[in-house]
């Protein structure tokens, strides 16, 4: 598996002490190929953020006079991954605890100016070379660090692994839980509609049992009034009650009734008279022929209507009752095992290259101010003629 890319500096913070007008310190950064990634930083002290896929850094200082002590350090360094590292600092009141360029040199026969302070940057580059070592050391540990830490994500990835696959067989004992429960809950309905019919019969005996209650006492007062001897008694019958009449006259100055006559004379139908043609369509009784009445025929004599003698039911013979086959049970269905799936492998993660910073885009013609405007000369009065 490729482990992850090493951690770059993000920042570093500097300090300086005892500089002097003309003196200049300067940070540089390089990759692990030992190019150079950025030109000079200058700096008086503080944090100076690191351009991408920085290794390493070292402090520069330079001199603008040969006499006087100067100090130029780093006191932290952080790197992509958060990690701090802190740097003693140097004692600044002693020339041998700091970044002492050392005595002044003397002027040998022939030097220049120049050439005197080249020797003077040299002793200090000298001197700021040993600290950046030690933080070049320091770097190397973190390595070593991130490396261990690789070692323990691996074991933890593996560990989660195993989670996932402990977490698919729990899920399968839980789906084989809850069919159990659908299983017990199908049976406890069943036995719930079993006993609500047991429930319906009881209450069906109960009525049958109440009814029979009360025939059977019914019964019993019947048998005990037949059964109870008793003595003859009349029949005591009181006798009809008589009508009276009253038997006086009315008086002979009533007036006279005159009771309604129910025996009126029934009066004479006229005699039928047939017409002797069919009639025309719009008859005049006055003016229409008539032809003398004919006498009718002696009216048919109709046959008596016999009734039929009455049929006879057929008795109605009773099927045997159907014989029901007995109800036999299908075998159990056999269910396949359940043959577990083999847990997913997941793929290690594989951290990207960390995206390295581009340089800054500089004009390469730098825009200059314009020149300010000028009034224009005043105007000169043309003279009067």
């Amino acid at each position: 598996m490729n482990g992850p890319p090493p951690p770059y500096l993000a920042t570093v913070n500097t300090e300086t002490a005892g500089l002097r007008p003309g003196d200049n310190v300067k940070v540089v950064f390089y990759a692990s190929d030992n190019t150079t990634l950025l030109s000079e930083v200058t700096t008086t002290g503080g944090n100076i953020t690191a351009p991408g896929n920085a290794f390493f850094a070292y402090i520069k200082l330079t001199t603008g006079s040969s006499t006087g002590v100067r100090y130029a350090w780093f006191n932290s360094g952080t790197n992509t991954n958060n990690y701090t590292v802190f740097l003693d600092k140097p004692n600044t009141s002693d020339a041998g605890g700091g970044i002492d360029p050392g005595p002044d040199p003397e002027p040998e026969p022939g030097d220049t100016e120049i050439k005197l302070l080249k020797r003077i940057i040299s002793n200090q580059y000298d001197a700021v070379y040993a600290m950046t070592t030690n933080f070049s050391k320091v770097t190397r540990n973190q390595e070593h660090t991130l490396t261990a830490l690789d070692n323990i994500d691996t074991r933890l990835s593996n560990v989660i692994n195993r989670l996932d696959t402990a977490n698919n067989r729990l899920s399968n004992v839980i789906d084989r839980l809850d069919t159990v429960n659908s299983n017990l809950s199908n049976v406890i309905n069943r036995l719930d509609t079993a006993n609500n019919r047991l429930s319906n019969v009881i209450d069906r005996l109960d009525t049958s049992n109440s009814h029979l209650n009360v025939i059977q006492g019914d019964l019993g007062q019947l048998k005990g009034y037949i059964t109870t001897p008793r003595s003859v008694e009349p029949i005591g019958v009181t006798g009809l009650n008589r009508p009276t009449f009253d038997a006086t006259l009315p008086p002979l100055n009533d007036p006279p009734q005159q009771p309604y006559n129910y025996n009126r004379p029934e009066k004479d139908l006229p005699s039928f008279i047939d017409s002797p043609s069919p009639l025309p369509i719009n008859p005049d009784p006055t003016i229409m022929p008539h032809d003398p009445a004919t006498i009718r025929d002696n009216p048919l004599d109709k046959d008596p209507v016999y009734k039929d003698a009455p049929k006879q039911k057929e008795p109605v013979i009773k099927d045997d009752p159907a014989t029901r086959d007995p109800v036999i049970k299908d075998n159990p269905l056999n269910k396949d095992p359940v043959i577990k799936d083999r847990p997913i492998i997941r793929d290690p993660v594989i951290r990207d290259n960390p995206i390295t910073r581009d340089e800054p885009i500089n004009r390469d013609n730098p825009i200059a101010r314009d020149t300010p405007l000028r009034p224009d000369p005043p105007l000169t009065p043309t003279p009067p003629i």
